[in-house]
């Protein structure tokens, strides 16, 4: 019954993973030959920033291969690039330094001939900097490790189903900080 059950949780893991690659794929897709249905699902919503999908890629990578043996150090690997990215680009809106960003390297032209502000929202760096710590705390057994892996896993859950329900209902509030850029929908 155990192994059934772990396995069927193994595989839905593995297809949400496969689901936010594809996703992530759509928007480079998107950015490549300026299709807007793939960037941002409506002309006038916030594109998803190409580096932003790069890192659901990602994401997705190790949600696919998570509790693979062999992909330990992919894995941690995986996670450090997506805390990274939100941590640098946290610490650019926070200490408002913006020669450290690099989310707008690719399709550099594209991004800042948009009309919508691309680049990343604070948003979005705060919840990869949250899931960065939540994937590397992901195997671990000590408790204080624990506690903050689901600290971290609720917190972005909250955040993001804030501004998705934000979206839906058509409040900013939810998903927009003033001044800088919104979080895309997708």
């Amino acid at each position: 019954g155990r192994k059934i059950v772990g396995s069927q949780i193994k595989k839905y893991i593995q297809l949400i993973g496969w689901i936010l690659a594809l996703i992530a794929i759509l928007v480079i897709i998107g950015w490549i030959f300026d299709i807007i249905l793939f960037k941002s699902l409506l002309p006038n919503l916030t594109p998803m920033n190409p580096l932003t999908a790069l890192t659901f890629i990602v994401g997705g990578y190790w949600l696919i291969q998570f509790n693979e043996k062999q992909y330990k150090r992919s894995s941690a690997l995986s996670a450090l690039f997506i805390l990274f990215v939100g941590t640098i680009h946290f610490l650019s809106y926070l200490l408002e330094i913006d020669s450290i960003r690099f989310d707008d390297l690719i399709f550099q032209n594209k991004i800042e001939n948009s009309l919508i502000n691309s680049h990343m929202a604070p948003i979005t760096t705060v919840l990869f900097v949250f899931s960065g710590i939540t994937m590397l705390s992901a195997q671990s057994k000590r408790k204080w490790l624990v506690w903050i892996h689901q600290t971290m896993s609720i917190a972005t859950f909250i955040i993001a189903y804030a501004s998705t329900l934000g979206y839906i209902y058509g409040s900013d509030s939810a998903y927009i900080v003033e001044g800088v850029s919104t979080i895309a929908v997708s």
